[in-house]
């Protein structure tokens, strides 16, 4: 038997999505395992739900009920409370095949590693989508901080802190943590700090984490909210990361950074059309043409399609609105 994982699940509201998350779980074919799910202050029947399942399976269940203080703290709280030697984190709304934790944990123990990364899968119901590693990562045995940190800025495999098996003693030992301050952004930012503290971390092109997107649902139309209302700490994020690196005096691509950053901002603004949102687009235009004075963005490493987007946030805002729009009830046809 191996050592024990941790495996952390905030809940929030997810009476539809949590039996599928948990039973996913359960249903691993690694077997020491302990399952956290904290519920952070549902008002659905999650509650429910989650104390059904400890009852049924109160040896590898802990249950947790905490008044609403957001997903970072219910995570912070979940390593608080962890045992396991490893930490694993699962979002309610998600599902991993049943072999994830084996591969995970068999490709961090053949490499002696502190950390590892796996690729995920984008579920949208009757669709998905395969996100890979990228192949610099996969096929290169000195792949840790910070040899390949400018990959971090361009891979979707850093996003998220879901799609790692990280060993406990790095957060513990570097006092790393969910900044419950952010509320966009602070997935990255944690992933960010334990991948610059990890002594040897690995790469699974492995698709055994699936990340479900419901564009109807009341939630996503949340998460694109939040990611409006909150793009300040998008900035502060890669503020964040930049004072981290040229303090520690680490070589990086000024280019690429500066191209995640327009990328993000350009996602604010196409979720915030596509949805009509209620929020006032001109501060968040304010911003990105504030950045786009201090960046050249014609020289970036940018596709040609970003760049024409970038230009007509920059000169014709008004035509950029429409093509978001379009764009917006193209999508929803497809996803219908």
């Amino acid at each position: 038997m191996g050592d024990l994982i941790s495996i952390i699940i905030p809940c929030y509201n997810v009476e539809k999505y949590l039996k599928k998350c948990i039973d996913s779980v359960l249903n691993q074919t690694y077997k020491n395992i302990e399952i956290i799910l904290i519920d952070d202050g549902s008002t659905d029947k999650t509650k429910i739900i989650c104390d059904e399942y400890f009852r049924q399976n109160n040896n590898i269940i802990q249950v947790f009920h905490n008044d609403n203080h957001g997903v970072s703290y219910s995570r912070n709280f979940g390593i608080m409370k962890s045992n396991g030697k490893y930490i694993m984190f699962v979002d309610s709304d998600d599902f991993i095949d049943k072999d994830y934790v084996e591969n995970m944990y068999n490709c961090l123990k053949n490499a002696e590693a502190d950390l590892v990364y796996s690729n995920h899968v984008l579920d949208y119901g009757l669709k998905t989508t395969q996100i890979h590693v990228p192949k610099e990562l996969l096929y290169n045995d000195d792949i840790s901080f910070p040899k390949c940190i400018n990959v971090f800025f361009s891979s979707y495999i850093f996003s998220s802190s879901c799609k790692m098996l990280i060993k406990k003693e790095i957060l513990l030992t570097n006092n790393i943590k969910f900044d419950e301050t952010m509320k966009y952004g602070e997935d990255m930012k944690f992933s960010f700090m334990t991948y610059c503290k990890s002594k040897c971390t690995r790469f699974l092109n492995n698709a055994g984490y699936h990340y479900f997107i419901n564009f109807t649902s009341a939630s996503h139309s949340n998460e694109f909210n939040k990611k409006i209302k909150n793009c300040n700490d998008n900035l502060k994020l890669y503020q964040y990361m930049y004072d981290e690196l040229t303090l520690n005096k680490i070589d990086f691509d000024y280019i690429l950074f500066n191209d995640a950053i327009l990328k993000n901002l350009n996602g604010i603004l196409n979720a915030m059309i596509r949805i009509n949102s209620k929020y006032d687009y001109k501060s968040i235009l304010s911003l990105y043409k504030d950045y786009l004075t201090h960046f050249n963005y014609t020289k970036s490493k940018l596709g040609i399609r970003l760049k024409i987007e970038i230009l007509l946030i920059k000169k014709n805002f008004k035509l950029y609105k429409i093509m978001a729009s379009f764009k917006g009830i193209l999508i929803k046809i497809i996803k219908q």
